[in-house]
C-alpha cells in the first residue's frame, strides 16, 4: 500500500481519537495515529481491556509491531508515513486464537500510576490492600502488591515534587498579584529552615491575601458583618486556610481575605484578624458583628483584637456540641426555635419548654450568652439576623 502524506489523502483513512477511543481502542487497516506513542498506548490499553498477552516485537526507526504470545495469529504493524509524523496501520489480524489470561504484564507500576494519579492525589494515605482491590476489580487481572507500592511511590513523588516547586515560587505569585492589583495586601512570611543541611534556606510559613478592589467595594456598601472560619489543607505539607467572608446588601457572599497558616490557633487567628481589621479600616468596632464556629483560638483573637464588637456563634456548631451530651429530637427542635425567636417573650417561652423537657440541657444552654446565638438579643446595626456560618464554610 503506497504511503500518503498530504492532508487530502490522509482524510481517506480513519483517524484514532485518543480522547474518546482510549477507553477500549478498536483498530482497522489504514487507521492513522498522531504518533508512535499514541499507537503503542492504544495497543497496550486494548490488551489490558481484552486480557491478552500482547508483546512488542519491533520498535525502532519508524516501525512498531505487536504480536500475541503463545503462537496466536493476532498481530498489528504500523509505520511512519512519508514526509509526515503520522503512523498508519499496515498489517492487522484482529483474530485471537489464544485464551484470555488473568496475568496481565501490561499492568505495571507505570501504568497504574498514570491511571490512578488523581485517586492517590485525593487520598494520599490510601492503604495498599484497598488500592490493590480497586485495581484488580477495575481491570480483572492479577497485580502484585509490589507493583501497587511502586505505583503509589511514583505518584507521591510527583505530587510532592510539584508542591515543592509551587512553594518555591510563592514570591513570584505575590509579585504578580501586586503588579496586577497594586492596592492589594499580599503578605508572605518565611522562617529559617533549620537543620545542618539547610543552613541559610527559608521555609514557607504564612501567605495572606486581600485584593485592593475587594477592600474598596466593601467599604462602599457592604454590611458590617464578617464570617470567620478555617479548614484543613489536603496535601503533603498540610496547613490551615483561614477565611474572612463578608456579605453585601442582598445577603450574598463577599470574599474578603484569606491566609494559609501552619495551624488554627490563637497566634494565627490574632495575626489574621489584625490584618483584616487594618485592611478594612475598622475603627468603630462596636458597630461590627463577627460570626464564628466557637473555635477556641478564634474566640481569644476576637476578644483581643475587637473586644467591643458583637460576636455570634454558629448555631449549627452549638447544636453539634449539645448533641454530644444531650440527644433527642425534642431538645433539637426547641434549640432552633429559641435561636430563631425574635422577641424576648418568645425566647423565654421556648426556654421554659426546654426546661420542662430536659433540665440538664436547659442548664447547659443557659450558660451560653443569649446575645451570641439567639435573634432575640442580636444588635440591629448589621441589619442581618444570620446565626449560622454557612457563608464562610461554602466559600
Amino acid at each position: 500500500m503506497a504511503a500518503n502524506s498530504t492532508d487530502e489523502e490522509e482524510i481517506k483513512w480513519s483517524v484514532f481519537d485518543e480522547k474518546s477511543e482510549i477507553g477500549h481502542p478498536k483498530f482497522e487497516l489504514g487507521q492513522l495515529f498522531a504518533s508512535a506513542k499514541v499507537f503503542r498506548e492504544a495497543v497496550k490499553k486494548q490488551a489490558i481491556v481484552e486480557r491478552r498477552h500482547v508483546v512488542q516485537k519491533r520498535n525502532y526507526g519508524s516501525r512498531v509491531k505487536f504480536v500475541c504470545s503463545n503462537g496466536c495469529k493476532w498481530n498489528i504493524y504500523a509505520n511512519k508515513m512519508q514526509r509526515s509524523d503520522t503512523y498508519q496501520v499496515r498489517v492487522y489480524d484482529p483474530k485471537h486464537t489464544c485464551t484470555q489470561t488473568f496475568d496481565q504484564k501490561q499492568i505495571n507500576s507505570k501504568c497504574i500510576a498514570n491511571y490512578y494519579e488523581n485517586d492517590i492525589r485525593m487520598n494520599s494515605t490510601w492503604p495498599l490492600q484497598a488500592f490493590l482491590k480497586k485495581v484488580v476489580n477495575d481491570w480483572g487481572c492479577h497485580v502484585s502488591i509490589y507493583a501497587i507500592a511502586r505505583a503509589k511511590r511514583k505518584v507521591l513523588r510527583t505530587i510532592n515534587g510539584k508542591h515543592v516547586e509551587q512553594y518555591s515560587r510563592v514570591w513570584d505569585y505575590a509579585n504578580a498579584l501586586l503588579k496586577a492589583l497594586p492596592d492589594s495586601t499580599i503578605l508572605v512570611m518565611t522562617e529559617d529552615a533549620g537543620g545542618t543541611e539547610e543552613v541559610g534556606q527559608k521555609r514557607f510559613k504564612i501567605l495572606y491575601t486581600c485584593f485592593g478592589a475587594v477592600k474598596k467595594e466593601f467599604r462602599k456598601g457592604c454590611r458590617p458583618l464578617i464570617w470567620l472560619d478555617g479548614c484543613h489543607l489536603k496535601g503533603p505539607y498540610g496547613g490551615q486556610l483561614l477565611a474572612a467572608i463578608g456579605t453585601y446588601a442582598n445577603d450574598g457572599m463577599y470574599p474578603l481575605a484569606w491566609a494559609v497558616v501552619e495551624a488554627e490557633n490563637s497566634e494565627s487567628w490574632n495575626w489574621f484578624l489584625k490584618q483584616v481589621v487594618e485592611d478594612l479600616n475598622i475603627e468603630n468596632e462596636s458597630s461590627w458583628t463577627f460570626i464564628s464556629n466557637r473555635q477556641k483560638g478564634l474566640i481569644n483573637a476576637l476578644e483581643n483584637i475587637v473586644p467591643n464588637a458583637e460576636h455570634r456563634f454558629c448555631v449549627m456548631h452549638l447544636y453539634r456540641n449539645m448533641w454530644k451530651e444531650h440527644k433527642g429530637i425534642g431538645v433539637r427542635m426547641i434549640l432552633w426555635k429559641a435561636a430563631r425567636a425574635t422577641t424576648e417573650y418568645t425566647f423565654k417561652k421556648h426556654m421554659d419548654e426546654l426546661q420542662k423537657l430536659s433540665k440538664t440541657c436547659y442548664d447547659w444552654l443557659s450558660e451560653k450568652p443569649r446575645t451570641q446565638w439567639s435573634r432575640s438579643a442580636f444588635r440591629l446595626t448589621p441589619k442581618s439576623d444570620q446565626f449560622v456560618n454557612n457563608q464562610c464554610e461554602i466559600c
